[in-house]
């Protein structure tokens, strides 16, 4: 992400698909829901924090409604940060018995243990939304992967 600037966010691609910055800013949404309020039972720091007022963007799945935001990097930056910052504390607290600890996700998925909730839902869901980053940067003309 370090290397997209407001028009390569902001690209409207042809499809159904979403810009770059909508999609940024729903995973940061998603780490932010794991870790905060399905792990440790807090308030995401989206709703504590007003991000919605900031970024105009509702919080959550991804809409119709996100296609057409246009998301300012600048102001969605110390977002970003703020959760990287409550994912570092939280996982360098946790310890075994936390990572083995089982959370109900209700509905037909069930429960999963912390552990595997943090390797699905933190580092799968921003892996594989980063190769649509990747898709839409080479979309216009930009690296995607860095290799």
């Amino acid at each position: 992400m370090a290397d997209v600037d407001a028009t390569t966010a902001n690209w409207l691609p042809p499809g159904k698909a979403i810009p770059i910055g909508a999609l940024y800013a729903h995973i940061l949404q998603g780490e932010d829901i794991v870790v905060n309020q399905m792990l440790q039972g807090k308030k995401t720091i989206w709703e504590t924090s007003e991000w919605d007022k900031k970024v105009k963007l509702a919080f959550g799945q991804l809409t119709p409604e996100a296609r057409n935001a246009r998301i300012d990097l600048a102001v969605l930056k110390p977002y970003a940060e703020a959760v990287a910052r409550a994912t570092d504390a939280y996982l360098s607290s946790a310890n075994a018995a936390d990572m083995d600890r089982t959370i109900h996700m209700g509905g037909s998925i069930g429960g999963m243990t912390a552990g595997a909730l943090v390797e699905a839902w933190v580092v799968g869901h921003i892996w594989s939304h980063m190769g649509e980053v990747s898709a839409l940067k080479g979309l216009q003309g930009k690296q995607g992967y860095p290799f």
